[in-house]
């Protein structure tokens, strides 16, 4: 999948068995079967596997089939998602019986502001999502943004002491 117009469309909203005699039989997203029900969004990277006599390839000019675009992310979306991460990440909440203002900081702002674009999927031209290979090289290489390296240090070092005063 890698035409941005049949993103985050359900598979019967394409009408690919109505249309052209195809079924989508199999839906391969990152690595992981899903069944393939007339319900399911379709997502940037989704691997589909279809049915069909002699029009698969008007599908495939659907959906799209562009190996190189999923080697390369979009740039816009992971700036924007971070921005809106550290302005979520430093709004101070009032909570009762707390005597400090808490934030979720650097790192947890980005990480529910994440959470939710992902839900959320695209918003106009912006997509929220990166592609597999790019979240497949950052698993290999152990690499983890700066600000969640910190919380989890941070995390790490304040645990025993917690634990006592808990």
């Amino acid at each position: 999948m890698t035409r941005p117009r049949v993103f985050v469309k359900h598979i019967a909203d394409l009408h690919t068995h109505h249309l052209y005699g195809v079924t989508i039989a199999r839906l391969n997203r990152a690595g992981i079967d899903l069944a393939s029900a007339p319900g399911v969004k379709l997502q940037f990277g989704d691997h589909i596997t279809c049915v069909g006599e002699d029009r698969l390839r008007q599908v495939e000019a659907i959906v799209g089939n562009q190996t190189s675009a999923l080697q390369h992310s979009q740039i816009i979306p992971i700036f924007v998602g971070i921005a809106l991460g550290v302005l979520l990440g430093s709004i101070p909440v009032f909570i009762p019986g707390v005597p400090a203002l808490l934030s979720l900081g650097l790192a947890g702002g980005p990480v529910v502001v994440a959470i939710d674009l992902a839900r959320i999927g695209a918003i106009g031209p912006l997509h929220w999502n990166m592609p597999t290979v790019g979240r497949g090289a950052r698993h290999r290489q152990g690499q983890l943004p700066e600000p969640v390296r910190r919380a989890a240090g941070s995390a790490t070092a304040a645990g025993p002491g917690l634990r006592r005063r808990l």
